[in-house]
């Protein structure tokens, strides 16, 4: 049915008010939003509805945009190292491990036990640093799938779901791919095709070791003391993992 021209103008002035409530939240402080939409310059023509509209529709859209790139700032404020890098303690294995901060230190002897680092997101390259301050007995540092099974304290290589790890002898595994009980051995083929003279990648005392999760390609790399990296491919929900098995095993956790 036709609308007259009467209701049509009420209408767009309606939608045009609602607009301007909508976006009253991110005026400037001291200038109403209302101002924004509605002021004339003194020698401008009338200003029409339908473009008070266009601009109430370009102002929400850039504020959309904000709250945007607010979210990934959040993101790359950890990717980058800006923000405090700590240990997840509701994921590290805390009766075992005790975490303080950036720090993780092995309190029982004799049983593997994982200390969970990362940020859980879906999206967004992830990039940090573990410096072993000590290491005794057997010490896995990689990445696992969050939940892992089992998820009892044990060495990281018998892991039944997908992780992949570097030994601090150098060898590397990956586990949960092949089958739910069969680890992978990937040194021969990281030893012909990646890293050159950087292999094997193996860590002691004082040593760093850097890793990436890129979540947008799945993938994952590692790296010792700044050499050339392996990769390895990954999964979603994917974080960083230390697994230590001796007495007084410690590691610092370093912002890039």
């Amino acid at each position: 049915r036709c609308v007259r021209p009467r209701t049509l103008k009420m209408l767009r002035l309606v939608l045009a008010s609602a607009i301007v409530a909508c976006t009253s939240a991110f005026a400037p402080s001291g200038v109403p939003a209302a101002g924004r939409f509605f002021q004339r310059p003194a020698l401008s023509a009338r200003v029409s509805p339908l473009a008070s509209v266009a601009g109430g529709r370009s102002q929400v859209r850039a504020a959309s945009l904000g709250l945007r790139c607010a979210e990934d700032a959040d993101l790359s404020l950890f990717s980058s190292g800006s923000g405090p890098a700590e240990f997840c303690s509701e994921l590290t294995q805390t009766e075992h491990i005790e975490l303080a901060g950036n720090r993780a230190l092995k309190t029982s002897a004799d049983t593997p036990a994982f200390a969970i680092f990362g940020s859980g997101k879906m999206a967004g390259i992830e990039q940090m640093s573990v410096k072993v301050v000590k290491q005794q007995g057997c010490m896995f540092i990689g990445a696992c799938v969050v939940p892992r099974s089992p998820s009892s304290p044990g060495y990281a290589d018998s892991l039944r779901t997908w992780a992949v790890m570097a030994k601090e002898s150098g060898s590397v595994y990956r586990t949960g791919v092949l089958g739910t009980k069969l680890t992978e051995y990937m040194g021969k083929e990281i030893k012909k095709h990646q890293m050159g003279d950087s292999y094997p990648p193996k860590y002691k005392a004082d040593d760093v070791v850097w890793m990436e999760l890129n979540h947008d390609e799945q993938s994952f790399k590692l790296s010792v003391n700044g050499g050339s990296p392996f990769q390895l491919k990954s999964v979603p929900g994917a974080r960083f993992f230390v697994n230590m098995e001796g007495l007084d095993s410690a590691v610092e956790l370093v912002a890039e």
